[in-house]
């Protein structure tokens, strides 16, 4: 009767220690993974950051470049205003020769 409790005793000791190694063990799978979670969460951080650094500067050079085809869109104007003064003044030298009856420099 007594080793039958000493046995249950032993039992139950054995089951407990099971059961703290399977903790232990469980709590340092725990705190490894929260280790590379962590880091994980430093790199996603880190890449993040760079990321917003190159869409500044992307958003920097769509800036300049909506700032180039602006000045580009400005002087094609000037240009065609230009082209337009050009053909009232040959229009005007064109009418001015049919009036004096002599040929117009082009």
């Amino acid at each position: 009767r007594h080793s039958l409790a000493e046995e249950r005793r032993a039992f139950k000791e054995s089951e407990i220690n099971a059961w703290q190694a399977h903790i232990e063990k469980r709590e340092h799978e725990f705190r490894t993974k929260q280790l590379q979670t962590e880091e994980e969460l430093k790199q996603i951080v880190c890449q993040n950051q760079m990321l917003q650094v190159q869409v500044g500067k992307m958003f920097k050079q769509s800036h300049t470049m909506d700032e180039i085809l602006h000045d580009l869109d400005c002087e094609a104007e000037l240009v065609e205003r230009e082209r337009r003064i050009q053909e009232m003044e040959l229009a005007h030298l064109r009418a001015l020769e049919s009036i004096l009856g002599q040929p117009a420099a082009a």
